[in-house]
């Protein structure tokens, strides 16, 4: 059966203060974020609200930004 769920299979959902982490360790602004990412600025601001969590790629790849926030800067151009 299909998983869906922000919460699986890597456990909990990132909460809104670790996306903002993930921005800030990479010194960027939302907007610069958000493009860098490929999502809109609006959806970017929900997640770090707590309007929203990132599910699937996003949240993979947040959480590999949180490990290593310059190789994934890198790999995405930045």
């Amino acid at each position: 059966m299909p998983d869906n769920d922000a919460t699986t299979p890597h456990g909990a959902p990132m909460r809104p203060e670790e996306v903002r982490a993930v921005r800030y360790k990479l010194g960027q602004s939302q907007s610069e974020f958000a493009l860098m990412i490929g999502v809109t600025l609006s959806t970017l601001q929900a997640w770090e609200d707590g309007r929203h969590v990132p599910d699937g790629p996003a949240q993979a790849l947040l959480r590999v930004a949180a490990k290593n926030p310059k190789m994934v800067a890198k790999a995405l151009g930045h």
